[in-house]
């Protein structure tokens, strides 16, 4: 008895180490830019929906534009812009995104990054719905798109847990899906 219980534990600890080995010798994810510095710029590719308690918030365009400076990064931060939105059954909704930016992360998380004091803020006739800065673990694949000199990639939104503030009420159930499909505005390509 002794004896098996003493191979088990080599056996384990073997596999904590292997497996040590092989994520210390794994890439980090990243994203590449064959010319910088650049603008990269993009849209929905289908409708982003936030969802809440409440309901849901989707708007017929979206747009991304971000700067990029270095050749490789860990990070794409971006701005977004919104027009003809509606939410929570209501048309022509205001989307005030107070100077708040998205900033993907090549492992696939993402963090909204707002001023100090200045939400997201999605006014409807009923009720006013503020998304504060957080950050979102998980939830973004990248496909990358074409060949060169013309690839770009496709961000797969899929974000759950978002904490949101609904009429007065703090809520952590909101969720983000769709996808976007970001270039460079100068022909330029990147890839993941």
């Amino acid at each position: 008895m002794t004896s098996t219980i003493k191979k088990l534990t080599a056996a384990f600890g073997a596999a904590l180490i292997s497996g040590a080995i092989l994520a210390s010798g794994a890439a980090a994810e990243e994203f590449h830019f064959s010319t910088v510095p650049t603008t990269v710029t993009g849209s929905q590719t289908t409708t982003l929906v936030f969802t809440t308690s409440g309901g849901t918030v989707s708007c017929k365009s979206v747009s991304l534009s971000g700067e990029v400076a270095a050749k490789t990064s860990t990070e794409l931060a971006v701005t977004i812009s919104t027009k003809e939105c509606t939410a929570f059954g209501f048309a022509n909704v205001t989307i005030n995104w107070n100077g708040c930016s998205f900033k993907w992360t090549a492992n696939g998380g993402a963090h909204i990054i707002c001023p100090a004091g200045k939400p997201i803020e999605v006014t409807a006739p009923l009720c006013t719905y503020q998304i504060g800065g957080q950050s979102l673990p998980g939830g973004a694949t990248f496909t990358t798109s074409g060949s060169p000199p013309n690839r770009h990639i496709i961000e797969h939104w899929n974000f759950s847990g978002l904490k949101y503030i609904e009429c007065g009420t703090a809520r952590s159930n909101g969720t983000w899906k769709g996808s976007t499909t970001t270039k460079t505005s100068s022909g330029e390509h990147w890839w993941q």
